[in-house]
């Protein structure tokens, strides 16, 4: 358990702000890679190419290589965020923290959903972001240990919640 886990309702709102400065970042340093190699000219033709040790030591080529290296940054910080980072729902009733990641079925269409196990394209569909089958996102979330009912935006409708699939349900009845 994490003592430093947000409340479940600034999560959503959390997660989508560090995406768009994630995407801004990309972008920023996409156009700035350009530009710096716009503005800069051509490069010397006493180096022969960019990967040399010596093109690297000239301000032409340290530019470079920082916008590159700062494309390079954001893809990583996108990949984390996107796809291995894994937030945790705390339940304020019993202080339980649930993996984000873990299966869950949709209060709107009613199917499973697998954010783990299903595939790296399935890691984006979570409780707190929406519903790989239907699009639409929980407004609450049911604690997998005390089984109370917890926000995950303010003003939601708190009936319609998605759970965790128990392992009841994952059992093949027969």
């Amino acid at each position: 358990m994490r003592l430093n886990s947000p409340p479940a309702h600034r999560l959503r709102r959390t997660i989508k702000l560090w995406k768009r400065v994630a995407v801004a970042m990309l972008i920023v340093s996409l156009i700035g890679l350009v530009v710096w190699d716009v503005l800069t000219g051509p490069q010397p033709d006493d180096f022969g190419y960019r990967f040399s040790p010596m093109y690297m030591l000239t301000w032409q080529g340290f530019g470079f290589w920082t916008w590159a290296g700062a494309v390079g940054v954001s893809i990583l910080l996108l990949n984390y965020l996107w796809l291995g980072r894994n937030e945790m729902i705390h339940c304020p009733h019993c202080h339980h923290d649930t993996s984000a990641k873990d299966d869950w079925v949709c209060p709107s269409c009613g199917k499973e959903n697998r954010p783990r196990y299903g595939g790296i394209k399935d890691s984006f569909y979570t409780p707190v972001t929406c519903c790989m089958h239907c699009g639409a996102a929980p407004a609450a979330y049911q604690c997998s240990n005390c089984k109370q009912i917890i926000a995950l935006e303010t003003g939601g409708d708190m009936t319609r919640y998605a759970r965790y699939k128990s392992a009841a349900e994952a059992a093949p009845r027969t």
